[in-house]
């Protein structure tokens, strides 16, 4: 049986067929997505579309138009607003109301997606050929990653305008990057690293604490070598760390200086407070609620077939009345409390974060006559709930893990155990490389990994925050399958050890 899969894996014929059928799926999959494509836009993805026609129309980023702005991250609205120009061409001058109307213009822009497909679907196919030297081997982990991306993940995105599809991209292009830095350590390649670690920073504004975190890892993980003296190691660490922190300045620093001259604040993005005020309303739940949480965060499917069931659980709790209501949002009694301005008395936690508390301190403000900034606001509420209660804030981080863990859009439970797998590896990857001392899994690891944990650690998590993770959680599960299955002349010689 041996002889007869590697005599497949050599066999060059099949090496060319393959090839070519990556180029087939890739091909088709973009054809697909484009016929019959129609925008339906929510509101974060509104908000981009007209960031992105501000800056055609009127030369000024910002989502009101006519008005500067940064309450959208840039990177993919210039690219959009650049693709406006070349291809969509809508009349310019028009109000809100007016482009928002026009559904063609929108059904013209959302193609830009179709790039970004392309984009993906490359970056998977050259990621598995550096990852494995046998082509037979990297082409069938490019065509597997590649079917699962685009059933799981690239599909729904092509009719919206968020931000999660570019960042897939970005971070699969910034692997590849790091696997260029990895095998050759040229200063260059590094550099450049630092350019594609800018760009996603400005497509996810979070990114900008993670790459404090991350960075220097990178760069002691490139570096490392136990042929070389500590002090040697240590230098060529610095270095790197220098190229990296260099190409990332070049990107994100000019985006950020035009926002302290304009707006007065050094930043990326606004939201973070509100996003920081809903997650500190998460942590005032009790023990029961605490379990209730992995029950209302799991998906439909899991829902049904296990938690109810043999947990006893019941979609019921989850309506108005329901005894985990509060994980619920937009449930129309809270929307009518909201309504009728009994703020304090609205269950969801979400909507109390995001909508009930907020409109109550504005209206507060007004009455009174002092500015309210619910940003601001929202980081002091989340700064003074956390040093009264951190415990609470540290132990919510597990149900709202496992409530990013689900990102696949799979319903049956075959599609689900591979969503956990897959997801499971990939946030535990970097501790497992470092147990491994596999440094290939650990780069390519240790920036998803960090995003997602800290997205549990200081936001809500819905779900599609880590959908970006999971064109590079197919990668690594199947390298890592091949580096314990497969044979080790069938892989690439690794530069690990």
């Amino acid at each position: 049986m041996a002889v007869i899969l590697k005599s497949f894996l050599s066999d060059k014929s099949i090496a060319r067929y393959l090839s070519l059928l990556v180029v087939v799926v890739i091909f088709v999959f973009c054809v697909e997505g484009f016929l019959g494509l129609k925008a339906s836009l929510g509101g974060d993805a509104t908000q981009n579309f007209l960031s992105s026609y501000n800056l055609y129309s009127n030369s000024e980023y910002g989502r009101h138009i006519g008005s500067p702005g940064f309450r959208r991250e840039p990177f993919p609205n210039w690219i959009l607003a650049f693709f406006m120009y070349l291809v969509v061409r809508p009349p310019r001058g028009l109000t809100e109301d007016q482009i928002l109307s026009l559904q063609d213009v929108l059904n013209k822009s959302v193609q830009v997606n179709l790039i970004w497909v392309a984009l993906l679907f490359i970056c998977l196919w050259i990621l598995s050929r550096l990852l494995f030297s046998n082509t037979v081997v990297a082409d069938l982990v490019a065509i597997n990653s590649i079917v699962i991306s685009n059933a799981v993940f690239v599909k729904q995105q092509l009719s919206n305008l968020n931000t999660e599809l570019p960042a897939s991209v970005l971070i699969c292009l910034l692997s590849i990057t790091f696997m260029c830095s990895l095998k050759t350590r040229l200063w260059g390649w590094i550099l450049v690293s630092g350019l594609v670690y800018g760009f996603l920073v400005l497509t996810k504004a979070s990114g900008a604490y993670v790459a404090f975190l991350t960075m220097p890892l990178v760069a002691i993980c490139i570096a490392a070598s136990p042929h070389i003296r500590l002090q040697k190691n240590a230098l060529n660490a610095l270095k790197y760390l220098l190229c990296l922190a260099i190409g990332f300045s070049i990107v994100v620093t000019p985006w950020i200086t035009r926002n302290y001259f304009e707006f007065g604040q050094p930043a990326i993005a606004m939201g973070g407070g509100r996003v920081l005020w809903i997650r500190s309303e998460y942590n005032n739940i009790n023990r029961n609620q605490y379990l209730g949480a992995f029950y209302a965060f799991s998906p439909k499917g899991l829902q049904i077939h296990f938690w109810e069931p043999f947990l006893g659980y019941k979609q019921s709790q989850l309506k108005c009345g329901g005894s985990l209501q509060l994980f619920s949002r937009n449930l129309p009694c809270d929307n009518q409390l909201r309504d009728q301005g009994r703020y304090d008395e609205v269950v969801s936690l979400y909507d109390r974060g995001k909508k009930a508390l907020p409109q109550k301190y504005k209206e507060k403000a007004l009455e009174e006559g002092f500015s309210y900034n619910n940003d601001d606001l929202g980081k002091r509420i989340f700064l003074e709930n956390f040093r009264t209660n951190p415990v609470s804030h540290l132990a919510l981080t597990l149900p709202l893990a496992w409530r990013g863990i689900w990102s696949f859009n799979a319903f049956d439970m075959f599609g689900l155990l591979v969503n956990f797998m897959f997801m499971i590896c990939l946030i535990v990857m970097p501790v497992l490389a470092l147990i491994l001392h596999n440094k290939i899994l650990f780069l390519l690891s240790i920036l998803p990994a960090a995003y997602f944990w800290f997205y549990a650690f200081l936001s809500q998590f819905w779900d599609r925050f880590s959908e970006p993770f999971i064109p590079i959680s197919s990668i690594l599960f199947f390298y890592l399958v091949f580096k314990v299955v497969i044979p080790s002349h069938w892989n690439k010689k690794s530069v690990s050890r």
